[in-house]
């Protein structure tokens, strides 16, 4: 990693134990979690017809996360985005009001990545997330109606 790069991604876990604690602060039950890898799938390339970006995230994350999603499926996703650097920063917000939970996944995509993977995206009108541990096992996935918010223009 370059220096830009440690010290854009150390920006991205401050800004995701922010979010965290600010949530906790209010009474939501809050997981954050580092994504270790996160990579794009074009259509069919993985479980869906759509694009995908899938987040490998460590066990104990998993564990929490499946417990959470256990209890309701997220209903509003968010995605806090450092547009201006390769990689491309990110932090996924999958929430559930109504159960006070929320999911933080903090990720890196390269900017050769984010490009074509942007306008397949927007011409599919969505875009699909998955969660996985590092064997492959699916902790979650979610269907997001509006790409636009991953990629925009």
């Amino acid at each position: 990693m370059t220096d830009d790069e440690t010290v854009g991604w150390k920006e991205t876990l401050a800004e995701l134990d922010r979010l965290g604690t600010e949530y906790r602060a209010d009474g939501w039950d809050a997981v954050t979690v580092q994504a270790g890898h996160t990579a794009v799938l074009a259509p069919g390339e993985g479980e869906f017809e759509s694009p995908e970006l899938v987040y490998t995230v460590p066990d104990d994350s998993a564990d929490e996360l499946q417990t959470m999603f256990g209890a309701g499926e997220p209903t509003r996703f968010t995605v806090y985005l450092d547009g201006t650097r390769s990689p491309q920063y990110h932090i996924l917000e999958l929430a559930d009001p109504e159960q006070s939970v929320v999911a933080l996944v903090a990720g890196a995509l390269d900017q050769s990545q984010v490009d074509g993977f942007g306008e397949t995206a927007r011409e599919a009108g969505r875009v699909h997330t998955r969660l996985r541990r590092l064997d492959g096992t699916r902790v979650g996935a979610f269907r997001h109606d509006d790409p636009t918010v991953f990629f925009p223009d």
